[in-house]
């Protein structure tokens, strides 16, 4: 059976979002967030985007804690994005981890027969990514590379930055320097031109 804490969180979400934008909304979703987690909701849930688009997201790491809590991620900023798009035209996502910003992209170039390109070389993001787009129904307009961009094809390593400390399966990684992060875990990933 599902756990309490998951049943009740569709409802503390509801609440914080409809708090005003006042101070203290974001640190008391922080704490109702991690109550809920020590309770043993399910890390995952899907954020009902403002923009009107969902995504799966993992409740271990901050960012998509707060997109779940409030629907938005960088929302300005996907918007500009997205009056770059032409009819017929492409958008390439370098580091598309989730689908933060390539979902929206694939929603706006559905209905301009556009594509998006997305570039994500660690494949528990990939995958994740792959789900949601099929959640919103756009797969179909995104190519995945599951590779980096680099000056130079190459097999590289990716550092599994704080993000995976939480637990959490997916997050924001970095191509790894020698003597940099030392402690991080790290993946074998290919990069491409």
């Amino acid at each position: 059976s599902l756990a309490w804490a998951t049943r009740v969180r569709p409802t503390v979400v509801a609440a914080i979002r409809a708090l005003p934008d006042v101070r203290g909304r974001g640190r008391l979703a922080h704490l109702l967030n991690r109550a809920l987690l020590k309770a043993k909701a399910d890390p995952k849930a899907v954020a009902s985007m403002s923009a009107g688009y969902s995504l799966i997201v993992d409740c271990r790491l901050f960012s998509h804690a707060s997109a779940l809590y409030t629907g938005e991620v960088e929302d300005a900023m996907i918007r500009s994005l997205i009056r770059f798009l032409r009819p017929g035209g492409a958008a390439l996502d370098v580091g598309a981890n989730v689908g933060f910003v390539t979902v929206p992209l694939a929603i706006a170039a559905r209905g301009i027969a556009g594509r998006v390109v997305a570039l994500e070389p660690l494949p528990q993001n990939a995958t994740l990514l792959r789900e949601n787009l099929s959640l919103n129904h756009v797969e179909e307009f995104v190519t995945i590379v599951e590779a980096g961009l680099s000056s130079t094809a190459h097999e590289a390593e990716l550092l599994l930055r704080e993000d995976f400390e939480t637990g959490a399966e997916v997050g924001n990684a970095s191509v790894a320097e020698a003597g940099i992060d030392e402690h991080f875990a790290r993946v074998s990933i290919r990069l491409e031109t």
